[in-house]
């Protein structure tokens, strides 16, 4: 297999759990690490891996989804503490996203 096309499948898998869950109904409610929804939680493992941040653009692309899909489930993890945006080093108009470190909790 090519390499990262593990982990494409994965991440397509992931995003298609939903509509089967809501097809095939709920399955028994399962003990939960944390309160955040499965994609958050992917959010969180990717930005883990990428200790000096990245861009929303690059990380939307990583976890496949949209930009504009990415957008909000930031916002919920930043309201939650578990995300900050920093300033981009390299580029003055863009920022980093980060883990802080109540974000690196459940991702351990």
């Amino acid at each position: 297999m090519p390499p990262g096309q593990t982990d494409r499948i994965a991440a397509g898998y992931i995003q298609l759990l939903p509509l089967l869950f809501a097809k095939l109904g709920k399955p028994a409610k399962l003990p939960k690490r944390s309160d955040l929804t499965h994609l958050q939680y992917h959010i969180l493992e990717e930005l883990y891996h990428q200790r000096d941040g990245i861009a929303m653009t690059p990380l939307a692309m990583r976890i496949q989804i949209s930009k504009q899909q990415l957008t909000p489930l930031i916002a919920k993890l930043e309201a939650l503490q578990l995300v900050v945006k920093v300033p981009d080093p390299d580029d003055k108009r863009s920022f980093r996203l980060r883990l802080t470190e109540q974000g690196e909790q459940p991702v351990h």
